[in-house]
């Protein structure tokens, strides 16, 4: 007997640890966690290759150049055309902060889209959604692109955005998320169709008119 209670009655205390670990890893805290593991993970693999240029890549060094205008003159100046103006005002913000700044808001970007991507994986009922988003992380094209002031990581980390805000049927705020994609590189506008669908197929049949025209009214606001 220990206090009352018998060894046989004890509870196994290999079941508590593993009832501690399902409260932590159920609803919002899973998603944290989750999320927080990809983002830092991603941001230390790209830790290395960060400066001490804007990148490989001559759009890298126009961003630069078109952040320190903007911030200087207080006038929009494309990096280059049709311009990327989300992208281009954010790093006017950040521009005194050189090479490793930059890039590293790229950096950051390209770890919020696999941390995004990874909890849409697993809401579509992926295993291992940890090593599903490394893997898009790892992409070379994707790689090579989050260590320089390119816009691509950005445009994919609104646009994943967007798609888990869509998961969840919220509307408005995946239009948002999308008119920052589209502002941060134009041929982005192709994600309307796939996130709309998943919007319409997150909520039930006689929300869909009401919320598709949330999403898009929101996303053609931003836009504009």
């Amino acid at each position: 007997m220990f206090g009352g209670m018998s060894l046989e009655q004890a509870p196994p205390p290999s079941r508590l640890t593993s009832s501690v670990i399902d409260a932590l890893l159920s609803g919002p805290r899973a998603d944290a966690a989750l999320f927080g593991v990809v983002f830092v993970i991603v941001v230390l693999m790209r830790a290395p290759f960060l400066g001490p240029g804007y990148g490989t890549d001559a759009d890298s060094w126009g961003v630069a150049y078109a952040a320190r205008q903007i911030a200087e003159t207080g006038r929009y100046y494309p990096s280059r055309l049709p311009g990327y103006p989300v992208q281009e005002f954010i790093c006017s913000l950040l521009w005194r902060g050189g090479p490793s700044l930059l890039c590293g808001a790229s950096a950051c970007m390209s770890a919020i889209a696999a941390g995004f991507f990874a909890l849409i994986f697993r809401r579509a009922g992926g295993a291992i959604p940890v090593l599903a988003a490394l893997a898009l992380a790892s992409v070379p094209a994707i790689h090579i692109a989050s260590v320089q002031s390119l816009d691509f990581a950005w445009g994919l980390a609104f646009a994943l955005a967007s798609w888990y805000a869509a998961w969840n049927s919220r509307a408005a705020l995946a239009g948002a998320l999308l008119g920052l994609c589209v502002g941060t590189r134009l041929p982005t506008v192709v994600w309307f169709m796939p996130i709309a669908a998943t919007l319409a197929a997150s909520c039930a049949p006689r929300d869909r008119p009401r919320r598709l025209v949330t999403f898009a009214a929101a996303a053609l606001l931003v836009v504009a």
